[in-house]
């Protein structure tokens, strides 16, 4: 999120924006944009005592967070924290209920999706970008992971989205070697190999914005 951050500074977008996280549950994302803390500093919060008794009371009031995730307990949690100001539950990895979609379309101005996509699925990450396509969404943060082709990327011209990438992260461990082999084994196929995937699962994060 330090990524997305600077960029949003840069293109001076921290002005009463609502913004929307899919895959969100445990709030890091959210913590890291809204209030501008590195993750050590949110990893001391979340670990005192009692947290409720230490609610984030400063950060970017200008931003109405919307939180989307599968389980109720860490969303609720979000929300009486005051990282966010509404939430849905939902399963992502199956066909989204209209009252998202909606919310993507019509009620969302910048959406993020860091460290999602693979979980949601390819399938549902097409429905976003097309429905994105046809939103009021100015710019879409998301990762995608190292293993995933630069082909998969085209579906953003089909939507009339402008693609650029903004940098490189380590999303997450390997579950086990033979995750690790697999997809070491893949990235070497395609020639997108590098040092960095050894140790774990690498990504790539964009930013998708409307074509004016």
């Amino acid at each position: 999120m330090q990524i997305v951050s600077s960029h949003l500074k840069q293109l001076d977008y921290f002005e009463n924006l609502n913004v929307l996280f899919l895959g969100s549950g445990h709030g890091t994302e959210v913590a890291a944009l809204k209030y501008g803390y590195s993750y050590e500093k949110i990893l001391q919060h979340w670990l005192a005592s009692d947290p409720k008794k230490h609610i984030f009371s400063e950060g970017n009031s200008n931003l109405t967070i919307t939180m989307v995730d599968i389980n109720e307990a860490p969303l609720r949690f979000a929300y009486d924290v005051g990282l966010c100001q509404h939430f849905h539950i939902c399963d992502l990895t199956n066909p989204w209920p209209e009252k998202l979609s909606t919310v993507v379309k019509n009620d969302t101005d910048l959406l993020v999706c860091v460290g999602a996509t693979t979980y949601i699925g390819l399938d549902n990450f097409k429905h976003l970008i097309k429905l994105i396509g046809e939103s009021n969404v100015k710019h879409f943060y998301f990762s995608l992971a190292s293993f995933i082709c630069d082909s998969f990327l085209e579906i953003f011209d089909d939507s009339h989205l402008h693609l650029r990438k903004l940098g490189h992260v380590r999303q997450r461990n390997y579950k086990n070697d033979e995750e690790r082999l697999k997809i070491i084994s893949n990235l070497k196929l395609q020639n997108r190999y590098s040092n960095d995937d050894e140790d774990g699962l690498t990504a790539s994060i964009y930013i998708a914005s409307q074509i004016a």
